[in-house]
């Protein structure tokens, strides 16, 4: 792995040579051969240490650093921010709270001592304080830190000796996972409660930290990632006034867990002190396809008039996207698209079998249409609605199967899509400009390819780019789990 980033003139310098050039008539030359720089470097330095924090953990990292000018004026700065990094209100203005700073020299010693429980960023800074220069690294977008007693891997939720169970699997290709598998982890913690259901969803909260099991049988819990203990005994439990039940999907974005169920939309705002059960839903969230979006708003670099949902829904009624902004009471609609726009986002017909935020903060959707598949790809996030919201409109007709797909993954790392169909997996991609979906997987005879899993995304090498299937075979009542490494983008 190969870091560099540099640092270049501070703002005082160039404050001088600005006020150099008003007093100047003219005759003048620019020196930036001796302008000092400086370069943090990680050749040849094991970063595994920045990956898989653990409270009590010590740290131990020596990047290189460089500059060309004088070693004994350099300062140097570890330090972390929330890794969801946004402005929170201050009197009357919004603003950036200050990052805690964890070490100070240019090498780490560090013992962890973070919140269990949250996500970080982790950035090394350089400072010449003669001149003002600095130089910045993130090493790590995404650092989360375990509860003590968390198991942390894969959740695979199966059936086994006719009972829900659950194993959880690490990969040393994952980086941040370690290696080894936790078996029957459900059975040993509820040797009492072995329930003889399939799964519909179990499904982690990244805002709430905790999981939510939804089961064939109307089953439903709120589960503590310590020992798996309950938090909520009911779906009566999650809700002020439950619904009928007919969980469809859930997912976590800005803060908020959002709940498809029988397809109506109920919002819970976890950042909000409360009891954490669900309101009532969404006004005019009557069809809504069980799919989210995960990236709707930016903070760096967020562009003043941007649209800025909190999530990005498609409502089967109208045929059309529709945005839920901040403790709305019902849904929004957008502009009216131009005439020379890809796809109208007001009027997209069809079947949604899949959708998502992919490569970086695009949306992507699979619509199907009798037997043809199409690919949209829209960007909501950090653009302003003026009526080009869409980018592409793809044929999906090179891609076998898709019709029938009892599975389908993607990551924001790159612009693939990954689906199984019977013994098969593939993957497209919309941006390299393949017409035919490549066969990446098949099976033996009676083999059938389940749920799909990417590895997400953040600052370690392989982020985005592991996936797993799981395989059932009927004949021969075997399963097993397959791993690739994968190209995200191609």
């Amino acid at each position: 792995m190969n870091k560099i980033f540099k640092g270049i003139l501070s703002l005082s310098m160039v404050a001088a040579i600005m006020v150099a050039c008003d007093q100047d008539e003219g005759n003048y030359s620019y020196d930036y051969e001796n302008v000092t720089k400086i370069t943090i470097d990680t050749t040849g330095v094991d970063v595994s240490e920045l990956w898989g924090w653990a409270i009590g953990d010590t740290i131990d990292f020596c990047p290189n650093v460089y500059t060309t000018g004088d070693t004994a004026d350099l300062k140097y700065y570890y330090f972390v921010t929330a890794s969801n990094y946004q402005p929170i209100q201050d009197g009357n203005a919004m603003v950036y709270p200050p990052a805690d700073t964890i070490s100070k020299g240019k090498d780490l010693h560090y013992i962890v001592d973070l919140t269990p429980g949250e996500a970080y960023r982790l950035y090394f800074m350089v400072e010449d304080t003669k001149i003002g220069a600095k130089a910045f690294m993130m090493l790590s977008s995404y650092l989360s830190i375990p509860i003590n007693g968390e198991v942390i891997g894969i959740y695979c939720a199966h059936q086994k000796d006719g009972h829900f169970e659950l194993d959880v699997v690490r990969s040393d290709k994952a980086l941040i996972l370690g290696s080894g598998r936790d078996t029957a982890i459900w059975s040993k913690n509820h040797p009492t409660d072995l329930f003889q259901s399939d799964v519909i969803e179990f499904k982690w909260s990244s805002a709430g930290h905790w999981f939510y099991m939804f089961l064939e049988d109307g089953t439903a819990k709120r589960i503590n990632p310590v020992a798996l203990a309950y938090m909520d005994e009911s779906w009566e439990d999650m809700f002020y006034e439950a619904p009928v039940y007919n969980p469809q999907g859930i997912a976590t974005a800005n803060g908020c867990d959002f709940l498809i169920n029988d397809g109506k939309m109920h919002v819970l705002y976890n950042s909000i002190a409360g009891d954490g059960r669900f309101p009532a839903p969404v006004t005019g969230s009557d069809n809504i396809a069980p799919w989210f979006n995960t990236e709707t708003i930016t903070s760096w670099g967020h562009l003043d008039g941007a649209i800025d949902a909190y999530q990005i829904v498609y409502d089967a009624d109208k045929n059309a996207f529709r945005p839920y902004f901040n403790k709305a009471t019902s849904l929004a609609g957008f502009a009216p698209s131009v005439a020379d726009a890809q796809f109208d986002v007001n009027n997209v017909e069809g079947e949604m079998l899949y959708g998502a935020t992919f490569n970086g903060t695009e949306s992507m959707y699979i619509m199907k249409n009798g037997s043809a598949c199409d690919l949209y790809v829209a960007c909501f996030n950090n653009v302003k609605d003026e009526g080009t919201l869409a980018r592409q409109k793809v044929s999906l007709a090179g891609c076998p199967g898709i019709t029938e797909a009892n599975g389908f993954t993607s990551t924001t790392a790159g612009s693939a899509f990954f689906y199984s169909t019977g013994n098969k997996v593939y993957s497209f991609s919309y941006s390299t400009g393949q017409t035919e979906a490549h066969l990446l997987w098949e099976g033996e005879e009676g083999d059938e390819a389940t749920a799909l899993c990417l590895l997400s995304t953040g600052g370690f090498p392989t982020a985005g780019s592991i996936l797993w299937f799981g395989v059932w075979n009927e004949t021969t009542q075997k399963g097993k789990l397959v791993e690739f490494e994968i190209d995200p983008v191609a």
